[in-house]
């Protein structure tokens, strides 16, 4: 299998560096390279890859920032010239962390890491990447019960606990994989966590969800014949 991989990395030394690097390995392909972040998210919302390398410290946005923009993420290697981001890195998701200056046996191992990964799971998109205050996270998409809107903020309801985020909730509907579904102009739903749907007097319906506040959300009538559909 090869992997194609994309370079996020402002200073030409260390650029340079991966270029060789990749080069030598026939299993990499390298799609592009930007040198900040808002470049990096024009090309890779168009052309994803299945591998980012990236820089914690780039203009105009950290490397942390960069994949809350980003949203759905293929597996990231972080690099970097400080060892205090090591933490935050493997907490928001990160394969691997490459302290600069790497040598060439450390840039093997970090993908060997990733091509392990990618053979024990199906999916290069985990998770959700947001930040709450000065938080970053990757929550398992797995995990998120519902989504909802709180004005110009919004919650995402997981098994664990409750997550907020300035993100609007239209543009976390964008994020969400396969599985999710929209009943709502306030929610969002894994599907996986709906028991059932419940018709009301009047026309609306309600879903019931699996979860252990027994929770239950009103289903608006412009989202209804979509979510009847998933249910026979």
């Amino acid at each position: 299998m090869q992997l194609t991989c994309y370079v996020i990395e402002d200073e030409p030394p260390a650029r340079e560096l991966l270029f060789r690097l990749i080069e030598r390995r026939k299993d990499l392909k390298l799609l592009g390279w930007a040198g900040d972040a808002n470049a990096a998210l024009n090309y890779l919302k168009m052309s994803p890859a299945d591998l980012i390398f990236l820089d914690v410290h780039l203009p105009g946005m950290s490397g942390f920032e960069f994949l809350e923009a980003l949203g759905l993420c293929p597996p990231v290697v972080f690099t970097t010239a400080g060892t205090g981001h090591a933490v935050p890195a493997f907490t928001y998701g990160a394969v691997d962390f490459l302290l600069k200056p790497f040598t060439e046996e450390r840039f093997d191992m970090a993908v060997n890491r990733v091509i392990q990964s990618a053979s024990k799971s199906a999916t290069t998109n985990p998770g959700l990447a947001i930040r709450e205050d000065e938080n970053h996270y990757l929550i398992p998409f797995n995990d998120i019960i519902y989504l909802s809107s709180a004005g110009k903020a919004s919650a995402i309801h997981t098994t664990d606990r409750d997550f907020e985020t300035q993100k609007l909730l239209k543009d976390l509907e964008a994020r969400m994989p396969e599985g999710f579904l929209r009943i709502h102009k306030q929610f969002i739903v894994n599907l996986a966590f709906v028991s059932h749907i419940r018709y009301r007097v009047g026309g609306g319906y309600t879903a019931f969800l699996k979860d252990s506040d027994e929770t239950s959300l009103p289903v608006g009538r412009q989202f209804a014949a979509a979510l009847k559909t998933r249910f026979g």
